[in-house]
């Protein structure tokens, strides 16, 4: 009941929840890391870019389940469901991406600056599970 009425109050006066943060690592099949991978939350300006270790870093992401995705010019664009982040905790998610196979999966800048990630468009992503750890 406590619970309820907490939600009540914070719906009609806009609490603010601190956000969480997600960071990870690019890879490719093989196992290196990739560079200059853009990942980012669909719907919302969050976007980061890998370093030279494949590792890249998105701080202060709202709480709440969201969508990820990671694009790279060469590599076939990998979205990530579910990815929950909570208060103040530091989510992990690493992605693995696979080489282009056709034009279709290529990721580009263009799509960037059609706002890809704002939009949510799919346009030649695949969907990937979470990896097993």
């Amino acid at each position: 009941m406590l619970a309820f009425v907490a939600s009540l109050l914070c719906a009609s006066t806009g609490c603010w929840f601190p956000p969480g943060r997600i960071e990870g690592t690019v890879r490719d099949r093989s196992g290196q890391p990739i560079a200059n991978v853009y990942v980012g939350v669909i719907g919302l300006a969050h976007l980061g870019l890998s370093d030279a270790s494949g590792k890249y870093r998105l701080p202060s992401v709202p709480v709440g389940a969201h969508r990820l995705r990671a694009t790279v010019v060469g590599y076939a664009v990998v979205e990530r469901d579910s990815v929950v982040v909570r208060q103040g905790v530091t989510t992990r998610v690493d992605f693995t991406l696979d080489r282009a196979q056709g034009d279709s999966d290529v990721a580009s800048t263009s799509f960037l600056n059609r706002g890809l990630f704002l939009s949510g468009s799919k346009v030649g992503s695949r969907r990937s599970q979470p990896e097993e750890r």
